[in-house]
Formats: structure tokens, sequence, C-alpha cells
């Protein structure tokens, strides 16, 4: 289980609270966000995470489906696909590796951003091509509204 805890000073424990859209959501194991007022610190579980909500739908079967439809219209081999972490920060970005199962087998390279990351995400991929010797992944799809940015998945390390 990936937890986050966030600390801050007492006196700016109030700002941190006032996006309330994570309340009354749980998990299986409870509250997704915990907040102690004690020492001023909000734990969040994964994938309960307020500023990138679209977490809970790529961690859901039935809405990740409809979810990769959307971002892959054109790439069916992908659309059913099973994600695997790569890595996270909390409150900010996510990145995972989608693999379709057999027969497909395609691979990709999805990340969600936090709202402040995303237009500056957005606008690199867009910028940069891969020219002679250098590969840049090439964007295969995007959502604004989930602030997702998907990748082909370029093999090394």
């Amino acid at each position: 289980m990936d937890v986050a805890v966030r600390a801050c000073r007492p006196d700016d424990l109030a700002s941190r609270l006032e996006d309330r859209s994570w309340t009354g959501v749980w998990g299986p194991l409870g509250p997704g966000r915990i907040v102690l007022d004690h020492c001023a610190a909000i734990v969040t579980v994964f994938p309960y995470d307020v500023k990138l909500p679209q977490l809970r739908e790529l961690t859901d079967v039935a809405q990740r489906r409809g979810l990769l439809r959307e971002l892959f219209a054109d790439r069916s081999d992908l659309r059913d696909g099973e994600l695997r972490g790569l890595r996270y920060l909390p409150e900010r970005r996510y990145v995972a590796e989608l693999y379709a199962p057999p027969p497909g087998h395609g691979r990709a390279l999805l990340k969600a951003y936090a709202a402040k990351d995303y237009i500056r995400a957005k606008s690199h991929a867009l910028a940069f091509q891969s020219r002679g010797p250098l590969r840049v992944a090439r964007l295969l799809g995007r959502s604004e509204s989930r602030r997702l940015l998907a990748f082909e998945w370029l093999p090394g390390r």
C-alpha cells in the first residue's frame, strides 16, 4: 500500500484542507485521506490523491477500460491493458506502464499529472520529436479533462 504524508506548520493546515473534494472518499481500508490535527499532517492513501483524482479511474478496472477506449481510439490492442506503476510523486505525477494482454502485447507509458504540471508536460510532449539517432517517445493519446498523456513504449532502461 502506498501512502503519502504531508506535514506543515499548524497555522497552514487549514489552507491545505481547502479542497474538500476528498470528503467522503473511502477505500478498502477506510478513508482515503486522514488529517492528523495534533501534528499538522495529512496522510493520503493511494489512489485517493486530491490533486490526482484520475488515479481512482485508472485503478478501477471498469472505469479504466472506458478511459483507455477514449485515450487509445485507434489502438484496440491497448484498450484492455493492465497497469504497472513505475513512479508516484504524491500530488504531482503518476507514471505507469500499460501493457496489453496476449495476443496483442502492446505497451505504452501513461502519465497522470496534477493541474499545474499538465500544461507544461503536454507542450513538451508536442514540441520534441525523433531525429537522426535521437529517439523521443511519440505521444499516442491525451485526455485534457483527466490530465493524462500516453506515450509509445521505447525499449531500454
